[in-house]
C-alpha cells in the first residue's frame, strides 16, 4: 500500500489507502493583476525557476522531499521547547506571544486554517533545499501566498484529519513531490491565478 504526497502548483494531492485526496494549494507570494482602471483584480502565482530561486518569495523549489506526520505542530502551543525554536528561527527575538501574533497573521485564524503547520524535509531528514532555500511548511492561511511554503488557506485542518489516516514507511516519512505544472493523472497549469484559473504562456 503506497502512500504519497504530491504539490503540482494548483492542488497538493495526497494517497491515503489506495484512495486519492486532494486539495487547492499554492506557494510562493503572489503578484497583482490590474484590472483596466488600475484596480487589483486577481492574484499570480509563479512557479518559474527564477521564481523558484527567489528565496523570500519564490515557491518550493521543484523536487522530492517528505514529511513526518509525526512532526505536525501546534503553533499555537507556544511552551513546547520546539515551536519556541522554530518560532525564534522565523522571527529573531522577542515574546513567544509576539511570535504567535505574527504566525497567526501568516499561517491563519479562519476556521480550517488555524493551529498546525507541518515542516518539509528533503530526502535525507533536513529542512535545506535547492537554491539555498530552508525551512518551508505546510500550512493554512487566511489569504493566498506564503514565502515558500505550500498554503492550503482553509484545507489545513482536512489536510491533516487525511494524513492521520495515512501509513508512512518504516522511517515514519511520507514522500512529497513538487512537480510544477504536472499532476499524477497528467497536466495541471504552472502559472495560475488565485481562482485556479491557467496564465501559463506555455500551458
Amino acid at each position: 500500500m503506497t502512500t504519497w504526497l504530491w504539490f503540482s502548483g494548483v492542488r497538493l494531492y495526497v494517497n491515503s489507502r489506495d484512495t486519492v485526496h486532494s486539495f487547492p494549494a499554492v506557494s510562493g507570494k503572489p503578484s497583482g493583476g490590474q484590472g483596466p482602471s488600475g484596480e487589483l483584480n486577481s492574484l499570480l502565482f509563479s512557479y518559474s525557476k527564477k521564481s523558484q530561486a527567489s528565496k523570500d518569495a519564490g515557491p518550493l523549489p521543484n523536487g522530492n522531499y517528505g514529511v513526518r506526520p509525526k512532526d505536525v505542530i501546534e503553533y499555537r502551543h507556544t511552551k513546547g521547547t520546539y515551536v519556541k525554536a522554530a518560532l525564534y528561527t522565523l522571527y529573531g527575538e522577542g515574546l513567544p506571544s509576539d511570535y504567535l501574533n505574527k504566525i497567526e497573521k501568516a499561517w491563519g485564524k479562519m476556521p480550517g486554517a488555524t493551529g498546525r503547520i507541518v515542516p518539509i524535509l528533503n530526502t535525507n531528514g533536513s529542512s535545506e533545499y535547492a537554491f539555498g532555500r530552508n525551512r518551508c511548511w505546510i500550512h493554512g492561511s487566511d489569504f493566498p501566498g506564503s514565502i515558500g511554503c505550500i498554503d492550503l488557506t482553509s484545507h489545513m485542518d482536512a489536510f491533516l484529519q487525511v494524513l492521520g489516516n495515512t501509513v508512512p514507511d518504516r522511517n515514519g516519512m511520507i514522500p512529497l513531490k513538487v512537480s510544477y505544472g504536472v499532476a499524477p493523472t497528467g497536466k495541471e497549469p504552472n502559472e495560475i491565478d488565485m481562482k485556479g484559473h491557467d496564465i501559463s504562456r506555455t500551458a
